[in-house]
């Protein structure tokens, strides 16, 4: 048969290949407000962002890229989820921008 180690080479490979990939979807938005709170807003909506509820294993990162520019990004093991999970956070943020009287552009 097939040596012993070769065997756990290959087993650690499949493992590593279907269960701990990791999927991406990222996009980058404008958001800002021109009133003088705007800076607070915006905190208060990358804390709101952060608690929406995804599943275990799945991820919901803001970063600033360069103000007004943000990256909005979902990581995810299970693809599917990346694409449904990065649509409904998409809509989820412009309506926090939005709500709280802030321009948004996708």
């Amino acid at each position: 048969g097939i040596p012993a180690q070769t065997l756990d080479v290959l087993n650690k490979l499949i493992y590593e290949e279907f269960f701990t990939k990791s999927y991406t979807q990222a996009k980058t938005v404008e958001m800002f407000f021109l009133d003088k709170d705007g800076v607070n807003k915006l905190r208060e909506i990358g804390e709101k962002l952060s608690l929406y509820s995804t599943s275990e294993g799945t991820k919901i990162i803001l970063r600033v890229a360069s103000p007004p520019k943000y990256e909005l990004v979902v990581e995810s093991n299970k693809p599917r989820e990346v694409k449904t999970t990065f649509e409904k956070t998409l809509k989820r943020l412009e309506a926090l921008v939005k709500e709280r009287g802030g321009i948004f552009r996708a």
